[in-house]
């Protein structure tokens, strides 16, 4: 039976209570499982706080990074979907169902595109009125700009892609607007404007 000295604790332990660690000579961890756990306990806090900060200052190239690989995974994400949506229909369906009470106007004027859509009053071209890839018509939504009930018919047909960077590049800009008119209150407030 082999034996190796944890070099926190300093105890010559079996090598059974080492983890395995294949960037090592021997292919063993340098701590002992019992001080590693004790390490991670009691840095639980400080590595959560540094991740939450790491994402936080990195987020938009996690964004591009997943978006990259979705696309260049396509299939494999909408399979992952696909299951996952299966796998928890009550989950879907509660979060619709929330969004549609949260989000009338914009629930009415989505419903009266499908219609129109069926009807044939509105068509869905085949491509994508940002960047112009050809797209299947499963994969183009709809983008209202305003949800009032005279432009509910007015509409941008984007990919999924296309979609989404609107949609997180207009919440970025309301976000920002939001602060600048919380900054100029506060400004207003002590008199510096």
């Amino acid at each position: 039976m082999s034996v190796k000295t944890c070099s926190r604790c300093g105890i010559t332990k079996s090598v059974e209570e080492f983890c395995k660690n294949h960037t090592t000579r021997d292919g063993l961890q340098y701590w002992c499982r019992e001080c590693l756990q004790r390490y991670r306990l009691e840095h639980r806090e400080t590595h959560r706080l540094y991740c939450a900060q790491y994402y936080r200052e990195h987020r938009e190239q996690g964004r591009l990074c997943n978006a990259k690989w979705n696309r260049e995974h396509r299939n494999e994400h909408r399979l992952y979907e696909t299951k996952w949506r299966q796998g928890h229909p009550g989950c879907l369906r509660a979060s619709i169902e929330r969004w549609h009470q949260n989000n009338p106007a914009a629930f009415r004027a989505h419903r009266m595109l499908q219609t129109a859509v069926r009807y044939g009053k509105v068509s869905k071209p085949d491509h994508c009125s940002v960047c112009n890839a050809l797209t299947e018509a499963q994969d183009l939504h709809g983008h209202h700009d305003s949800y009032a009930p005279k432009d509910v018919l007015q509409i941008r047909w984007l990919c999924r892609t296309c979609h989404a960077a609107w949609h997180i590049k207009a919440r970025e800009a309301a976000v920002d607007l939001e602060g600048h008119r919380n900054a100029s209150n506060d400004a207003e407030r002590l008199g510096l404007q």
